[in-house]
Protein backbone atom coordinates (compact mmCIF):
# COMPACT_ATOMS: atom_id res chain seq x y z
CA UNK A 1 0.00 0.00 0.00
CA UNK A 2 0.94 3.66 0.11
CA UNK A 3 3.60 5.34 2.12
CA UNK A 4 3.24 7.81 4.94
CA UNK A 5 6.71 8.15 6.35
CA UNK A 6 9.21 5.63 5.05
CA UNK A 7 9.27 6.66 1.42
CA UNK A 8 12.10 8.98 2.40
CA UNK A 9 13.76 6.17 4.31
CA UNK A 10 17.04 4.81 3.06
CA UNK A 11 19.76 2.40 4.13
CA UNK A 12 22.67 4.28 5.70
CA UNK A 13 26.10 3.76 4.15
CA UNK A 14 28.94 2.65 6.39
CA UNK A 15 32.02 4.86 6.23
CA UNK A 16 34.40 3.12 8.66
CA UNK A 17 37.57 5.08 7.93
CA UNK A 18 36.27 8.63 7.68
CA UNK A 19 36.64 11.35 10.28
CA UNK A 20 33.67 13.59 10.97
CA UNK A 21 33.78 16.63 8.75
CA UNK A 22 31.20 18.28 10.96
CA UNK A 23 29.09 17.33 13.92
CA UNK A 24 25.40 18.03 13.40
CA UNK A 25 23.52 18.75 16.56
CA UNK A 26 21.24 16.00 17.78
CA UNK A 27 18.65 15.40 20.42
CA UNK A 28 16.82 12.34 21.64
CA UNK A 29 13.36 12.30 20.13
CA UNK A 30 12.09 10.81 23.37
CA UNK A 31 12.57 14.27 24.89
CA UNK A 32 10.44 16.10 22.35
CA UNK A 33 6.78 16.54 23.28
CA UNK A 34 5.37 15.63 19.89
CA UNK A 35 6.98 12.21 19.46
CA UNK A 36 7.14 9.06 21.54
CA UNK A 37 9.05 5.85 21.02
CA UNK A 38 7.57 2.52 22.02
CA UNK A 39 10.23 0.00 21.06
CA UNK A 40 12.37 -0.97 23.98
CA UNK A 41 15.24 -2.34 21.90
CA UNK A 42 15.27 0.53 19.40
CA UNK A 43 16.14 4.13 20.17
CA UNK A 44 15.09 6.97 17.87
CA UNK A 45 17.09 10.15 17.39
CA UNK A 46 16.44 13.33 15.47
CA UNK A 47 19.48 15.03 13.93
CA UNK A 48 19.47 18.74 13.05
CA UNK A 49 22.04 19.73 10.41
CA UNK A 50 24.03 22.82 11.33
CA UNK A 51 22.41 26.09 10.36
CA UNK A 52 18.99 24.52 9.86
CA UNK A 53 15.80 24.85 11.89
CA UNK A 54 13.99 21.94 13.50
CA UNK A 55 11.86 21.72 10.35
CA UNK A 56 14.89 20.13 8.68
CA UNK A 57 15.31 16.97 10.73
CA UNK A 58 16.78 13.58 9.98
CA UNK A 59 15.24 10.83 12.10
CA UNK A 60 17.20 7.64 12.66
CA UNK A 61 16.52 4.43 14.55
CA UNK A 62 19.08 2.05 15.91
CA UNK A 63 19.40 -0.90 18.26
CA UNK A 64 21.63 -0.39 21.28
CA UNK A 65 25.35 -1.19 21.58
CA UNK A 66 26.73 -0.32 18.20
CA UNK A 67 29.47 2.11 17.31
CA UNK A 68 29.87 3.03 13.66
CA UNK A 69 30.99 5.99 11.63
CA UNK A 70 28.04 6.90 9.48
CA UNK A 71 27.51 9.03 6.39
CA UNK A 72 24.20 10.86 6.12
CA UNK A 73 23.47 13.46 3.44
CA UNK A 74 27.17 13.66 2.60
CA UNK A 75 28.22 14.27 6.20
CA UNK A 76 30.17 11.69 8.19
CA UNK A 77 30.42 11.46 11.93
CA UNK A 78 30.88 8.85 14.60
CA UNK A 79 27.65 7.86 16.28
CA UNK A 80 26.32 4.77 17.92
CA UNK A 81 24.16 4.03 14.89
CA UNK A 82 24.09 0.98 12.61
CA UNK A 83 22.96 1.09 8.96
CA UNK A 84 19.28 1.09 9.65
CA UNK A 85 16.33 3.32 8.96
CA UNK A 86 16.61 7.02 8.27
CA UNK A 87 13.78 9.44 7.60
CA UNK A 88 14.55 12.90 6.24
CA UNK A 89 11.88 15.27 7.58
CA UNK A 90 12.89 18.16 5.32
CA UNK A 91 9.89 18.94 3.10
CA UNK A 92 12.07 21.16 0.92
CA UNK A 93 14.41 18.26 0.25
CA UNK A 94 14.79 17.19 -3.36
CA UNK A 95 15.15 13.56 -2.27
CA UNK A 96 12.25 11.74 -3.97
CA UNK A 97 10.20 9.16 -2.14
CA UNK A 98 10.87 5.56 -3.12
CA UNK A 99 7.10 5.27 -3.63
CA UNK A 100 7.39 8.10 -6.14
CA UNK A 101 10.23 6.36 -7.92
CA UNK A 102 8.54 2.94 -8.03
CA UNK A 103 4.76 3.01 -7.78
CA UNK A 104 3.19 0.42 -5.52
CA UNK A 105 0.27 -1.51 -7.09
CA UNK A 106 -3.00 -0.31 -5.57
CA UNK A 107 -6.19 -2.30 -5.16
CA UNK A 108 -9.60 -2.03 -3.55
CA UNK A 109 -10.13 -4.15 -0.43
CA UNK A 110 -13.75 -5.00 0.33
CA UNK A 111 -12.96 -5.86 3.95
CA UNK A 112 -12.11 -2.18 4.60
CA UNK A 113 -15.51 -0.91 3.43
CA UNK A 114 -17.46 0.93 6.15
CA UNK A 115 -20.44 -1.40 5.64
CA UNK A 116 -18.28 -4.41 6.48
CA UNK A 117 -16.72 -2.70 9.49
CA UNK A 118 -20.12 -1.59 10.76
CA UNK A 119 -21.63 -5.06 10.30
CA UNK A 120 -18.86 -6.77 12.27
CA UNK A 121 -19.04 -4.17 15.03
CA UNK A 122 -22.83 -4.61 15.22
CA UNK A 123 -22.50 -8.37 15.47
CA UNK A 124 -20.28 -7.79 18.50
CA UNK A 125 -22.85 -5.65 20.23
CA UNK A 126 -21.56 -2.19 19.32
CA UNK A 127 -23.49 0.68 17.76
CA UNK A 128 -21.14 1.90 15.01
CA UNK A 129 -22.01 4.81 12.74
CA UNK A 130 -24.25 3.68 9.87
CA UNK A 131 -25.48 5.61 6.89
CA UNK A 132 -23.45 8.72 5.98
CA UNK A 133 -20.06 8.56 7.68
CA UNK A 134 -16.54 9.96 7.56
CA UNK A 135 -13.68 7.67 6.54
CA UNK A 136 -9.92 8.26 6.75
CA UNK A 137 -7.32 6.09 5.03
CA UNK A 138 -3.72 6.39 6.18
CA UNK A 139 -1.17 5.74 3.45
CA UNK A 140 -3.84 5.61 0.75
CA UNK A 141 -1.50 5.52 -2.25
CA UNK A 142 -3.50 6.47 -5.35
CA UNK A 143 -6.79 5.93 -3.45
CA UNK A 144 -7.77 2.83 -5.41
CA UNK A 145 -9.37 1.65 -2.18
CA UNK A 146 -11.20 4.89 -1.32
CA UNK A 147 -12.43 6.03 -4.73
CA UNK A 148 -14.85 3.10 -5.27
CA UNK A 149 -16.31 3.75 -1.80
CA UNK A 150 -16.82 7.42 -2.60
CA UNK A 151 -18.38 6.54 -5.95
CA UNK A 152 -21.12 4.33 -4.47
CA UNK A 153 -21.66 6.29 -1.24
CA UNK A 154 -22.09 9.95 -2.23
CA UNK A 155 -23.47 10.97 1.19
CA UNK A 156 -20.32 9.91 3.06
CA UNK A 157 -17.02 11.81 3.08
CA UNK A 158 -13.65 10.16 2.42
CA UNK A 159 -10.17 11.49 3.17
CA UNK A 160 -6.89 9.87 2.19
CA UNK A 161 -3.28 10.94 2.56
CA UNK A 162 0.14 9.69 1.66
CA UNK A 163 3.66 11.09 1.81
CA UNK A 164 4.39 10.07 -1.77
CA UNK A 165 3.33 12.72 -4.28
CA UNK A 166 2.91 10.77 -7.51
CA UNK A 167 0.24 8.33 -6.25
CA UNK A 168 -1.76 11.21 -4.79
CA UNK A 169 -1.61 13.04 -8.12
CA UNK A 170 -2.83 9.91 -9.91
CA UNK A 171 -5.73 9.58 -7.50
CA UNK A 172 -6.64 13.24 -7.76
CA UNK A 173 -6.79 12.97 -11.55
CA UNK A 174 -9.19 10.02 -11.29
CA UNK A 175 -11.36 11.89 -8.79
CA UNK A 176 -11.52 14.90 -11.09
CA UNK A 177 -12.42 12.76 -14.10
CA UNK A 178 -15.27 11.14 -12.15
CA UNK A 179 -16.51 14.45 -10.81
CA UNK A 180 -16.48 13.29 -7.20
CA UNK A 181 -16.91 15.94 -4.52
CA UNK A 182 -17.03 13.71 -1.44
CA UNK A 183 -13.38 12.63 -1.38
CA UNK A 184 -10.16 14.53 -0.66
CA UNK A 185 -6.57 13.40 -1.10
CA UNK A 186 -3.52 15.06 0.45
CA UNK A 187 0.23 14.71 0.27
CA UNK A 188 0.86 14.70 4.00
CA UNK A 189 3.31 13.49 6.63
CA UNK A 190 1.48 11.76 9.46
CA UNK A 191 3.84 13.43 11.91
CA UNK A 192 2.16 16.70 10.93
CA UNK A 193 -1.43 15.48 10.87
CA UNK A 194 -3.60 18.60 11.22
CA UNK A 195 -6.32 18.69 13.93
CA UNK A 196 -8.49 20.65 11.48
CA UNK A 197 -9.34 17.46 9.59
CA UNK A 198 -11.78 16.61 12.36
CA UNK A 199 -13.12 13.25 13.52
CA UNK A 200 -13.68 10.08 11.53
CA UNK A 201 -16.03 7.15 12.04
CA UNK A 202 -13.68 4.68 10.37
CA UNK A 203 -9.89 4.84 10.10
CA UNK A 204 -8.17 2.46 7.68
CA UNK A 205 -4.48 1.54 7.75
CA UNK A 206 -4.01 -1.27 5.24
CA UNK A 207 -0.38 -2.10 4.44
CA UNK A 208 0.92 0.62 6.74
CA UNK A 209 1.81 -0.74 10.18
CA UNK A 210 4.53 -3.09 8.96
CA UNK A 211 6.39 -0.52 6.90
CA UNK A 212 7.00 2.39 9.28
CA UNK A 213 9.39 2.88 12.23
CA UNK A 214 8.13 2.55 15.78
CA UNK A 215 7.70 6.24 16.48
CA UNK A 216 5.53 6.65 13.37
CA UNK A 217 3.32 3.77 14.48
CA UNK A 218 2.96 5.49 17.84
CA UNK A 219 1.93 8.65 16.00
CA UNK A 220 -0.66 6.68 14.05
CA UNK A 221 -2.31 5.52 17.25
CA UNK A 222 -2.11 9.05 18.64
CA UNK A 223 -3.95 10.30 15.55
CA UNK A 224 -6.57 7.60 16.03
CA UNK A 225 -6.96 8.54 19.70
CA UNK A 226 -7.54 12.18 18.79
CA UNK A 227 -9.65 11.74 15.64
CA UNK A 228 -11.72 8.53 15.94
CA UNK A 229 -15.37 9.12 16.82
CA UNK A 230 -16.59 7.61 20.14
CA UNK A 231 -18.14 4.52 18.48
CA UNK A 232 -15.76 4.39 15.52
CA UNK A 233 -13.71 1.44 14.27
CA UNK A 234 -10.05 1.15 13.23
CA UNK A 235 -8.98 -1.29 10.52
CA UNK A 236 -5.27 -2.13 10.82
CA UNK A 237 -3.51 -4.86 8.85
CA UNK A 238 -0.05 -6.13 9.80
CA UNK A 239 2.32 -9.07 9.41
CA UNK A 240 2.21 -11.62 12.18
CA UNK A 241 4.34 -14.27 13.76
CA UNK A 242 4.92 -17.18 13.57
CA UNK A 243 4.86 -17.18 9.75
CA UNK A 244 6.62 -13.82 9.62
CA UNK A 245 9.78 -15.46 10.98
CA UNK A 246 10.25 -17.16 7.60
CA UNK A 247 9.64 -13.93 5.74
CA UNK A 248 12.09 -12.06 7.96
CA UNK A 249 14.74 -14.68 7.22
CA UNK A 250 14.36 -14.47 3.44
CA UNK A 251 14.23 -10.68 3.65
CA UNK A 252 17.49 -10.55 5.60
CA UNK A 253 19.17 -12.82 3.08
CA UNK A 254 18.08 -10.54 0.24
CA UNK A 255 19.42 -7.52 2.11
CA UNK A 256 22.76 -9.30 2.47
CA UNK A 257 23.24 -9.63 -1.30
CA UNK A 258 26.50 -8.26 -2.74
CA UNK A 259 26.31 -4.60 -3.83
CA UNK A 260 24.96 -4.06 -7.33
CA UNK A 261 23.02 -1.63 -9.53
CA UNK A 262 19.95 -0.11 -7.87
CA UNK A 263 17.82 -0.90 -10.90
CA UNK A 264 18.38 -4.65 -10.53
CA UNK A 265 18.10 -4.96 -6.75
CA UNK A 266 14.93 -7.07 -6.93
CA UNK A 267 16.25 -9.45 -9.58
CA UNK A 268 19.63 -9.69 -7.87
CA UNK A 269 18.05 -10.21 -4.45
CA UNK A 270 15.83 -13.04 -5.65
CA UNK A 271 18.74 -14.61 -7.50
CA UNK A 272 20.91 -14.39 -4.38
CA UNK A 273 18.16 -16.03 -2.31
CA UNK A 274 17.92 -18.86 -4.86
CA UNK A 275 21.70 -19.23 -4.82
CA UNK A 276 21.74 -19.64 -1.05
CA UNK A 277 18.92 -22.17 -1.34
CA UNK A 278 20.97 -24.34 -3.74
CA UNK A 279 23.61 -24.90 -1.09
CA UNK A 280 21.21 -25.65 1.79
CA UNK A 281 21.15 -29.24 3.02
CA UNK A 282 18.84 -29.04 6.03
CA UNK A 283 15.36 -30.30 4.94
CA UNK A 284 13.41 -27.89 7.13
CA UNK A 285 15.43 -24.90 5.92
CA UNK A 286 15.08 -26.10 2.33
CA UNK A 287 11.30 -26.23 2.65
CA UNK A 288 11.21 -22.78 4.26
CA UNK A 289 13.27 -21.14 1.51
CA UNK A 290 11.35 -22.98 -1.21
CA UNK A 291 8.13 -21.54 0.19
CA UNK A 292 9.58 -18.04 0.32
CA UNK A 293 10.98 -18.23 -3.22
CA UNK A 294 7.58 -19.38 -4.48
CA UNK A 295 5.88 -16.50 -2.67
CA UNK A 296 8.27 -13.93 -4.15
CA UNK A 297 8.01 -15.35 -7.67
CA UNK A 298 4.24 -14.86 -7.56
CA UNK A 299 4.49 -11.16 -6.66
CA UNK A 300 5.15 -8.15 -8.90
CA UNK A 301 8.70 -6.83 -8.65
CA UNK A 302 7.34 -3.43 -7.63
CA UNK A 303 5.86 -5.03 -4.50
CA UNK A 304 9.09 -6.87 -3.69
CA UNK A 305 11.07 -3.65 -4.17
CA UNK A 306 9.19 -2.00 -1.31
CA UNK A 307 8.11 -4.90 0.90
CA UNK A 308 11.32 -6.93 0.89
CA UNK A 309 14.00 -4.35 0.11
CA UNK A 310 12.59 -1.28 1.84
CA UNK A 311 13.97 0.15 5.05
CA UNK A 312 11.29 -0.48 7.67
CA UNK A 313 9.72 -3.85 8.34
CA UNK A 314 7.77 -4.75 11.47
CA UNK A 315 6.11 -7.99 12.45
CA UNK A 316 3.96 -8.58 15.49
CA UNK A 317 2.50 -11.23 17.69
CA UNK A 318 -1.16 -10.30 17.78
CA UNK A 319 -0.98 -10.02 21.58
CA UNK A 320 1.81 -7.44 21.29
CA UNK A 321 -0.03 -5.42 18.64
CA UNK A 322 -3.18 -5.32 20.77
CA UNK A 323 -1.10 -4.31 23.80
CA UNK A 324 0.36 -1.43 21.77
CA UNK A 325 -3.14 -0.31 20.81
CA UNK A 326 -4.30 -0.63 24.42
CA UNK A 327 -1.71 1.91 25.54
CA UNK A 328 -3.58 4.41 23.37
CA UNK A 329 -7.03 3.50 24.66
CA UNK A 330 -8.14 0.85 22.15
CA UNK A 331 -9.18 -2.78 22.47
CA UNK A 332 -9.37 -5.79 20.19
CA UNK A 333 -12.75 -6.07 18.50
CA UNK A 334 -12.48 -8.75 15.81
CA UNK A 335 -10.93 -9.50 12.43
CA UNK A 336 -11.92 -7.73 9.23
CA UNK A 337 -12.81 -11.00 7.50
CA UNK A 338 -15.79 -12.40 9.36
CA UNK A 339 -15.94 -15.98 8.14
CA UNK A 340 -12.40 -17.03 9.16
CA UNK A 341 -12.97 -15.30 12.50
CA UNK A 342 -16.20 -17.17 13.20
CA UNK A 343 -15.05 -20.50 11.79
CA UNK A 344 -11.26 -20.81 11.99
CA UNK A 345 -9.69 -23.56 9.94
CA UNK A 346 -9.07 -25.64 13.03
CA UNK A 347 -10.85 -28.86 14.13
CA UNK A 348 -13.67 -28.27 16.62
CA UNK A 349 -11.96 -30.29 19.33
CA UNK A 350 -8.81 -28.17 18.94
CA UNK A 351 -10.85 -24.96 19.17
CA UNK A 352 -12.48 -26.18 22.35
CA UNK A 353 -9.12 -26.99 23.95
CA UNK A 354 -7.62 -23.66 22.89
CA UNK A 355 -10.57 -21.92 24.51
CA UNK A 356 -9.85 -23.73 27.74
CA UNK A 357 -6.14 -22.94 27.56
CA UNK A 358 -6.80 -19.24 26.92
CA UNK A 359 -9.00 -19.05 30.06
CA UNK A 360 -11.60 -16.84 28.49
CA UNK A 361 -9.20 -14.16 27.21
CA UNK A 362 -10.01 -13.40 23.56
CA UNK A 363 -6.60 -11.99 22.64
CA UNK A 364 -4.83 -14.99 24.14
CA UNK A 365 -7.16 -17.27 22.20
CA UNK A 366 -6.36 -15.41 18.98
CA UNK A 367 -2.65 -15.73 19.70
CA UNK A 368 -2.97 -19.48 20.21
CA UNK A 369 -4.86 -19.72 16.93
CA UNK A 370 -1.97 -17.99 15.15
CA UNK A 371 0.43 -20.53 16.62
CA UNK A 372 -1.71 -23.42 15.39
CA UNK A 373 -2.51 -22.03 11.91
CA UNK A 374 0.96 -20.58 11.20
CA UNK A 375 -0.63 -17.23 10.52
CA UNK A 376 1.35 -14.50 8.78
CA UNK A 377 -1.12 -11.64 8.27
CA UNK A 378 -4.00 -10.09 10.18
CA UNK A 379 -6.71 -7.55 9.45
CA UNK A 380 -7.56 -6.44 12.96
CA UNK A 381 -10.46 -4.23 14.01
CA UNK A 382 -10.03 -2.03 17.07
CA UNK A 383 -12.46 0.13 19.01
CA UNK A 384 -12.24 2.33 22.07
CA UNK A 385 -11.53 0.51 25.31
CA UNK A 386 -14.62 1.83 27.10
CA UNK A 387 -17.07 0.11 24.73
CA UNK A 388 -18.71 -3.16 25.89
CA UNK A 389 -18.16 -6.02 23.43
CA UNK A 390 -20.65 -8.91 23.27
CA UNK A 391 -18.64 -11.82 21.92
CA UNK A 392 -21.23 -14.44 22.90
CA UNK A 393 -24.25 -12.69 21.36
CA UNK A 394 -23.37 -12.75 17.66
CA UNK A 395 -26.39 -14.90 16.75
CA UNK A 396 -28.75 -12.54 18.58
CA UNK A 397 -27.13 -9.45 17.07
CA UNK A 398 -27.48 -10.94 13.59
CA UNK A 399 -31.16 -9.99 13.75
CA UNK A 400 -30.10 -6.33 13.68
CA UNK A 401 -28.71 -6.75 10.16
CA UNK A 402 -29.99 -7.44 6.69
CA UNK A 403 -28.30 -10.48 5.18
CA UNK A 404 -27.66 -10.93 1.45
CA UNK A 405 -26.45 -14.10 -0.20
CA UNK A 406 -24.35 -14.11 -3.36
CA UNK A 407 -23.60 -16.93 -5.75
CA UNK A 408 -26.44 -18.82 -7.48
CA UNK A 409 -28.90 -16.81 -9.54
CA UNK A 410 -31.88 -18.34 -7.76
CA UNK A 411 -32.00 -16.72 -4.34
CA UNK A 412 -34.42 -17.76 -1.66
CA UNK A 413 -35.86 -14.47 -0.41
CA UNK A 414 -36.66 -16.14 2.91
CA UNK A 415 -32.92 -15.97 3.66
CA UNK A 416 -33.14 -12.18 3.98
CA UNK A 417 -33.61 -11.14 7.57
CA UNK A 418 -35.24 -7.72 8.01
Amino acid sequence: MGEVCTGLAQRLTLAPNLNPSSSPGHFDINKTPSQKVAARSVRTYAFKPEGQSTKHLIYAQRPARTDKVMRIDGVSWKKRLPPVLVYNHNHESDMPSTYDQVLYPSLAFSETHPDNLAAIATLHGLTPPTGPCRVLEVGCGDASNLIPMALVDPLSHFVGFDLATRPIQVGQAVIQSLGLSNIELFTLDILEFPPSLGTFDYIIAHGFCAWVPAFVLEKFFAVCQAHLSPHGVIFASYNTYPQAHAREASRQIMHAQPPGPEASRVTDGKHFLSTIRRFVTDPLWQATLDSEIKRLDARPDSVTFHDELGGAYNCFYVADFVALAARHGFQYLAEGLLRPALRPNVPPEALAELRVLSRGDEVTFQQYLDFVTYRGFRRTLLCRSNLPIQRDAINDNLLKLRVACGGPQKLDTKMVIA
